[in-house]
């Protein structure tokens, strides 16, 4: 049994089971399917329809919007809610961990595109603010879209706020990415397997190397305590036993394509290096008539 287990069972929560089937039936049931694909979709509607629009809406348009962000922002909770707790009762089960990280991946996406909304709709001027929120359309809206002024002072421009989704390091979701590792116990990795072929599964065996590098600085790990958790296939730009390559960015005198930049092999420091290399691709664009 392992110290886990063991706390558990001391605790009397090793017969808690969620009961999910509230949420879903299944993730392989048509309803949890469809609602991923419908909340993939409708994101991209929204943006599409209402990206760069939004100083322009009436009351009536400014409804029907923000309705529709509700209705995808409870889907996408719905659906996290089950993956999550359905990971989170059984961590060392690989098919739970890559559902929770599909589903943590589709929420992301969901957030990039519809990240313009509070982003315009914090540009528009007070007076114009005023003016829309004394309609009586937006009455049970009003304390959400003053809630979203507050942050106002502190918003960056819509790109630099994709990347700060997809790392999640600041605000409300930086304390809902502390909950999730604290309550998802410890993790630690990644590594790297170089494969041949598409293929998800994590050998347990892998752990024995985890076990030698963690104790480095923590001694007392215990035995049996770690559980493999998710897996996911990240191209490389250089073959197994290969130095890292440096990152690769290709414009028009590469490939032939004007406009077109291309960056490969972005991996640590990528994330570090992020500002530095939109500032580089930037310059690129001008002089390559993008």
């Amino acid at each position: 049994m392992t110290e886990p287990q063991q706390r558990n069972k001391e605790l009397g929560t090793d017969t808690v089971v969620w009961k999910l089937s509230d949420l879903y039936r299944s993730s392989d049931c048509s309803e949890f399917i469809d609602d991923a694909d419908w909340c993939k979709t409708e994101s991209r509607k929204i943006g599409e329809k209402f990206r760069g629009a939004v100083a322009r809406l009436n009351a009536s348009q400014l409804h029907s919007l923000v309705l529709r962000l509700e209705t995808l922002d409870s889907r996408i909770g719905r659906l996290a809610t089950y993956a999550f707790l359905n990971f989170t009762t059984q961590i060392d089960n690989e098919a739970a961990g890559a559902l929770y990280q599909e589903i943590h991946e589709l929420s992301n996406s969901c957030g990039k595109e519809t990240i313009f909304f509070e982003l315009e709709w914090n540009k528009l001027e007070e007076k114009k603010v005023v003016s829309l929120l004394a309609e009586a359309q937006l009455a049970n809206y009003r304390h959400y879209l003053e809630a979203l002024r507050r942050y106002r002072p502190h918003q960056l421009e819509e790109i630099e706020e994709r990347l700060l989704i997809e790392t999640k390091t600041v605000g409300r979701k930086s304390w809902t990415t502390l909950f999730e590792k604290v309550i998802g116990n410890l993790r630690f990795g990644p590594d790297v397997e170089w494969v041949d072929e598409l293929n998800y599964q994590v050998d347990p065996q892998r752990g024995e190397s985890f076990y030698e590098a963690i104790r480095g600085y923590w001694p007392g790990l215990p035995d049996d305590s770690l559980l493999p958790a998710y897996s996911g296939i990240r191209p490389k730009i250089n073959g197994e036993g290969v130095a890292v390559a440096d990152f690769v960015i290709q414009d028009s005198r590469e490939h032939g394509v004007a406009g077109l930049i291309n960056l490969f092999g972005i991996e640590s420091p990528g994330l570090t290096s992020s500002l530095a290399l939109a500032d580089y691709v930037l310059k690129m664009s001008d002089q390559d008539g993008g």
